[in-house]
């Protein structure tokens, strides 16, 4: 594959029709199992954890980087650190969605998945978890 074939593959969108199917809505509700599940498990059955949330990472990837290398007990090279910090913005952060393809229903599963979760990030003694109501859209 060419990167300019790459390139297009990357911003590409699925259609707008896509979402409106059952077997769409299938997947979401069978994924988000998948997802709390994999997450229940990890924090129930690991000592050593590091989250990385996703709103900090974007806010401060150095920071969260650094942490991260900490954590791994991997040292910290400032050229690459440096590198790194001159290609924080561009294209290759992604687009925004323009439909938002969830149902009230599946809202509703998220936030229920999220808080159970944040109870045991808590337990756990990890920072809690953002308020996503606010992400709607």
């Amino acid at each position: 594959m060419s990167v300019e074939e790459a390139w297009r593959r990357f911003k590409g969108s699925v259609s707008r029709s896509s979402y409106r199917t059952a077997a769409f809505h299938k997947f979401v509700r069978e994924k988000l199992e998948n997802w709390k599940s994999i997450y229940v498990t990890v924090l129930r059955n690991t000592s050593r954890l590091h989250l990385v949330y996703y709103e900090h990472l974007r806010e401060d990837p150095l920071k969260e980087l650094r942490a991260i290398l900490a954590f791994l007990g991997v040292r910290t090279s400032e050229a690459r650190l440096a590198c790194l910090a001159r290609h924080l913005d561009g294209v290759a952060k992604g687009g925004q969605r323009e439909v938002y393809p969830y149902t009230a229903w599946e809202r509703a599963m998220f936030q229920r998945a999220l808080a159970q979760l944040d109870v045991l990030f808590r337990l756990r003694g990890f920072p809690p978890l953002p308020d996503y109501r606010r992400y709607k859209s």
